[in-house]
């Protein structure tokens, strides 16, 4: 599984991402597809979209490298065998451990514990085994879609016999196999629920897809979803838990020590020098700043050579939660982080200045904090700059 995650990551194209797309390219795009008869071809119609978003050159490598691979672990996967019922949970949570604290109140008090789960081992049964023969038959040629199936069929199959749960929790609408998911634990009388990941805007990576149910954070995000074309009825509205105990102040007692936190996304090395002449010219005009480096994105050696004398955040020492009470401004392009400080009276400063140009499209793209109370970087510079002429004058 890591060797295959690595040589999808290397395959990747550079221009997969939600600025490279028009919305109008991506609203033709979606409405060119049927009403999905089922839960297999809502799975099939997000991987088409996908696959849309990545390029020509891309698919035809994925599917190259899968029809090896597939074969691979259609033969080694091993026989699903049931373990002893005292394994037994209500619910389990399929997720990263940093998504765990994003489950619903609702939820917790309903199914706990939930138990989180290992998410690399694998299983089959017969059935389960027919259900991908069944995928390569209507689809023959998609061989990274028939892959990816049986990886999470398997991946699920070995939770389901483990721990009998009620209902199986996940953070993956992005994930093409998602519909197909639903109908696996439909097929066991499990309940597979769904909590929104990260920030969202109008992308057609998270379309067509169905859980039984679908924690949002807002109704912004349900019809957004909606016209993404996933499965109506399934939306839930709910704020995550750990934003309503910030929000009340009762497990937090963290003083204001940094006047603006800007927050990176994936930059290139060019924005990333902009960000940082941004957060130096407010350094200078007497202002403490801070930046939070992406767990994902950003390179940690670039990152320390660009931001030299800038507060740089440890990611590992100081969680989002602590991060975002102490500052009295986040500032990115788009984030959860954003989303998360309204949630808690944080003032939220959208970059306007790295890259207008992305800044401009977010109002297309259905950004969220375009509808929420937010002030503008450029403003903020403006301020600055005007308070330098007024030093400059009275010197």
């Amino acid at each position: 599984m890591d060797a295959f995650k690595k040589i999808v990551l290397r395959m990747l194209t550079p221009s997969n991402d939600c600025f490279s797309w028009q919305i109008d390219e991506q609203s033709a795009y979606l409405r060119s597809f049927s009403q999905p008869i089922d839960d297999i071809e809502r799975s099939f119609f997000q991987y088409r979209c996908q696959g849309e978003l990545a390029g020509l050159g891309y698919r035809i490598r994925m599917n190259i490298v899968s029809f090896f691979m597939f074969w691979v672990y259609y033969i080694l996967i091993p026989r699903s065998k049931a373990l002893r019922k005292e394994q037994s949970a209500k619910a389990i949570f399929y997720g990263a451990p940093v998504d765990f604290s994003n489950i619903p109140q609702s939820l917790v008090d309903s199914y706990s514990p939930i138990v989180q789960v290992d998410y690399r081992r694998k299983s089959l049964q017969s059935k389960d085994r027919k259900i991908v023969l069944d995928i390569i038959k209507r689809y023959p040629f998609s061989w990274y879609f028939s892959l990816k199936c049986l990886l999470k069929i398997a991946l699920y199959r070995y939770q389901i016999d483990c721990f009998f749960p009620d209902i199986i929790i996940t953070t993956s609408e992005y994930s093409f196999t998602s519909s197909v998911l639903t109908m696996l634990c439909e097929k066991n009388g499990i309940k597979h629920i769904n909590v929104m990941h990260g920030e969202k805007l109008f992308y057609i990576r998270d379309s067509f897809f169905r859980f039984h149910k679908c924690y949002v954070w807002d109704e912004h995000y349900k019809n957004l979803f909606i016209d993404l074309r996933a499965e109506s009825t399934q939306f839930v509205v709910e704020i995550p838990p750990i934003w309503k105990q910030l929000n009340s102040g009762n497990t937090h007692n963290i003083e204001k020590t940094i006047d603006y936190t800007y927050y990176l996304q994936f930059h290139s090395e060019r924005e990333l020098i902009k960000i940082r002449d941004v957060l130096s010219r407010l350094q200078r005009a007497g202002y403490s700043v801070a930046m939070r480096p992406h767990p994902v994105y950003s390179k940690n050696s670039d990152i320390v050579s660009i931001f030299n004398g800038i507060i740089i955040e440890d990611n590992n020492a100081i969680n989002i939660d602590d991060s975002i009470l102490r500052t009295s401004h986040v500032i990115s392009l788009y984030s959860t982080v954003l989303t998360q400080a309204l949630a808690n009276n944080v003032p939220v400063i959208i970059d306007d200045v790295t890259n207008h140009q992305k800044y401009i499209q977010l109002k297309r793209l259905r950004y969220i904090c375009m509808n929420k109370t937010h002030s503008l970087l450029s403003d903020v510079l403006l301020d600055v700059q005007g308070k330098e002429n007024s030093r400059g004058k009275q010197y």
